[in-house]
């Protein structure tokens, strides 16, 4: 069994805060917002295009991967893919010439060690430019 939990940038600071995700529909001033509370209780407001779920998954240094990571494959072929969630599972997408496809094989997110965090969509978008 995984933990369930989420990431996302805070929007006073831009620091990544780490726990469960709430959704509230509406606060003093009539506005909504994503709220991330870290499991002591600490909650703060996040972007919530920045928010991200926690695969269950590290990669070859031991490191949490979440959606919107950018990982480093490391095996036949070294690329730089994007993870998202494919409905029912953690996948890798890589763009091949300008049209991103999903890596969805026996292999998809199974063998974490042949993964390394290089750095993430949100944060580090020129990652993805090369």
């Amino acid at each position: 069994m995984r933990d369930i939990k989420f990431r996302g940038l805070k929007l006073d600071d831009g620091k990544w805060m780490f726990g469960s995700l709430f959704i509230r529909e509406q606060n003093a001033y009539g506005k909504p917002g994503f709220l991330i509370c870290h499991f002591g209780g600490y909650c703060e407001l996040v972007n919530p295009k920045t928010i991200g779920q926690y695969t269950g998954l590290k990669d070859k240094n031991g490191v949490e991967i979440y959606e919107g990571d950018i990982v480093v494959h490391k095996g036949r072929i070294k690329r730089k893919c994007v993870v998202v969630w494919d409905g029912d599972r953690w996948v890798t997408e890589f763009d091949l010439g300008g049209d991103w496809k999903k890596e969805v094989n026996k292999y998809s997110m199974r063998k974490t060690h042949q993964y390394e965090i290089v750095g993430n969509i949100y944060q580090n978008p020129e990652l993805l430019e090369d």
